[in-house]
């Protein structure tokens, strides 16, 4: 299993952002600091959900695209709508 690796962290008032990197794609996972505005999140869930869409995310890339056929395009509408006009 691939680990995320830290990049950089951004603090704030109320809850830092830390960006992560994983599978060469970048997420990011807040951290509250303020017990008033609730705990941000479970980090440790916004990182099983951000890197299961980076997944999701790298398994549609990789899918093989539909062959597309001239009679399923644009043009060939185009095409017989100028015909019948024309006749």
């Amino acid at each position: 299993m691939t680990k995320a690796k830290k990049l950089f962290t951004m603090y704030g008032k109320h809850s830092d952002i830390v960006i992560y990197e994983y599978k060469e794609k970048t997420y990011e996972v807040e951290y509250s600091k303020d017990w008033k505005y609730g705990n941000g999140g479970n980090p440790a869930a916004q990182h099983r959900e951000a890197q299961a869409r980076i997944d999701k995310e790298i398994e549609e890339e990789n899918k093989p695209r539909k062959e597309v056929k001239y009679e399923d395009t644009a043009e060939y509408g185009f095409e017989l709508f100028w015909e019948y006009c024309n006749s």
